[in-house]
């Protein structure tokens, strides 16, 4: 999976923090 626009690294890193809240949460 080769990503080469921020726009998807964004949606990436927005996925991975969802992600990191709900563990915390």
């Amino acid at each position: 999976m080769t990503v080469d626009t921020c726009e998807g690294t964004s949606i990436g890193i927005y996925f991975y923090l969802e992600n990191y809240t709900r563990v915390i949460g």
